[in-house]
């Protein structure tokens, strides 16, 4: 029934938000209104989810598979499932930092920036602490 895998994948959803480090705070009214505004989106292996100097408006968790962000060709970081990038941009208002590109079949669930900015505001300092520590470490 379609009805029921609509509601495995929110579960499935829900969970994997839940376990993310920096929604971990969030209430599940919290997470159920991030799911409510998630988009799912897949890449196949060597796909750009994210590419490095341009605008960025979304907020990546990782669903399945991996990627790696590059800088300049770099790699500098591995995603696997649960960890969440592109928030950088939204934060600082700033160009993408990083490419993000898949390194096998990777499904991501979505936020977009205005979403993002008004269901996220509560952890909105400590995506910056963690902005700030991915400055200190970004190769110069």
């Amino acid at each position: 029934c379609v009805r029921g895998a609509h509601m495995a994948a929110r579960e499935r959803q829900m969970a994997l938000l839940s376990k993310v480090e920096v929604l971990k705070t969030l209430s599940p009214a919290d997470l159920q209104r991030i799911v409510d505004v998630a988009q799912v989106r897949s890449y196949g292996a060597g796909d750009t989810l994210i590419k490095q100097g341009e605008r960025g408006d979304d907020f990546f968790v990782l669903e399945k598979g991996k990627a790696a962000a590059r800088v300049d060709g770099k790699r500098v970081k591995d995603y696997g499932r649960g960890e969440y990038f592109g928030e950088l941009a939204l934060i600082e208002q700033q160009p993408r930092q990083a490419d993000v590109v898949a390194e096998e079949p990777t499904q991501v669930l979505v936020i977009d920036g205005d979403s993002f900015r008004r269901l996220l505001g509560p952890i909105g300092g400590q995506l910056r602490e963690r902005a700030e520590a991915y400055r200190k470490e970004a190769p110069k």
